[in-house]
């Protein structure tokens, strides 16, 4: 058995497995073809709550996420996320539109890396893999008020 967001890959080679959660189809198709052209294998979905289903089922190793989603906002997500034992330490990438990248974050400015859309696929890269080099998903959580 591998550790969870593994899939077993070409030869001994293993693939991280990555969530996409994105309310617009354009973007998350560009962000998991990066992705995929990177080595890691992805799945989309389009809302917070679509997310929360797929995590109940599969863990993966990373989330990608946006602040703004259609129905439940990006970061009640990552407070969710925080809450539930089993996803709690999943590490979480959040995608931008917004000209400055602080300005979605309010009192979550801790949730890094932030990367700015449209993806550039060097920056998503470099995000995703600044999460092994990051600190502990509890010091990137957001503070409870």
């Amino acid at each position: 058995m591998g550790e969870p967001g593994d899939v077993p890959g070409a030869g001994q080679k293993k693939k991280k497995f990555i969530m996409v959660v994105d309310g617009s189809p354009k973007d998350a198709l560009t962000t998991s073809m990066i992705l995929q052209n990177f080595g890691y294998s992805c799945t989309s979905v389009k809302s917070a709550e679509e997310a929360l289903e797929f995590l109940s089922i599969a863990v993966p190793s990373l989330v990608i996420t946006e602040f703004n989603l259609p129905g439940m906002d990006g970061i009640v997500l990552m407070e969710r996320m925080r809450l539930d034992p089993l996803v709690s330490k999943v590490p979480i990438v959040v995608q931008t539109s917004y000209a400055d990248p602080s300005a979605g974050t309010g009192a979550c400015s801790r949730l890094l890396p932030l990367s700015q859309k449209p993806v550039a696929g060097e920056d998503l890269y470099r995000a995703v893999q600044s999460i092994g080099r990051a600190e502990s998903a509890e010091e990137r959580a957001c503070p409870r008020t």
